[in-house]
């Protein structure tokens, strides 16, 4: 029987679900961050340096993120990072090449809880990870500029009860 206590949970179960989804929506479609840095600020570590301030990240989030250059300079950092690959006394690990890296900008992308450590990893230099360590062999390029996108996660999401509704009204 439809009754005031029945209209009054069926709004409030509505109003639930229409928070979840803007929840979920949250999710599914953060605001992404881009930021541009010079090879010379990436040579210098100048660009590690500003990327908690940059990104605006405390604590460890979860992230997804696109390191990409200019079309022009593409075919560079292309050559220069398979320079820097064949050499075996390099002193710290590089990441794979992917064969579509000669057709796109984009020359690396990938996921991290801590993406802040990530990013530094890849813009500056570390010697234990597979990373691309980029401040050890960019000096071998004049003039450009690298850009980094980060989508970060809202884990909120992840703390949220399933909806069960009361059933013993």
């Amino acid at each position: 029987m439809i009754d005031e206590d029945l209209i009054q949970f069926s709004i409030t179960d509505l109003n639930r679900r229409a928070e979840a989804i803007g929840a979920i929506r949250a999710i599914i479609c953060p605001e992404v961050k881009s930021y541009t840095y010079s090879f010379s600020q990436i040579k210098a570590g100048v660009a590690t340096q500003v990327l908690r301030q940059n990104f605006g990240l405390v604590g460890k989030i979860p992230a997804i993120y696109r390191i990409s250059v200019d079309a022009k300079n593409a075919p560079l950092i292309r050559k220069a990072f398979e320079e820097t690959r064949s050499d075996k006394n390099r002193g710290y690990n590089l990441p794979r090449l992917n064969e579509i890296a000669d057709i796109t900008p984009t020359i690396y992308i990938g996921s991290s809880n801590d993406v802040i450590t990530r990013l530094r990893q890849h813009l500056y230099r570390v010697s234990s990870t597979y990373a691309l360590n980029m401040s050890h062999w960019i000096g071998k390029l004049d003039d450009g500029s690298v850009t980094v996108e980060v989508q970060l996660f809202d884990t909120d999401i992840m703390n949220c009860p399933p909806f069960r509704p009361d059933r013993s009204a």
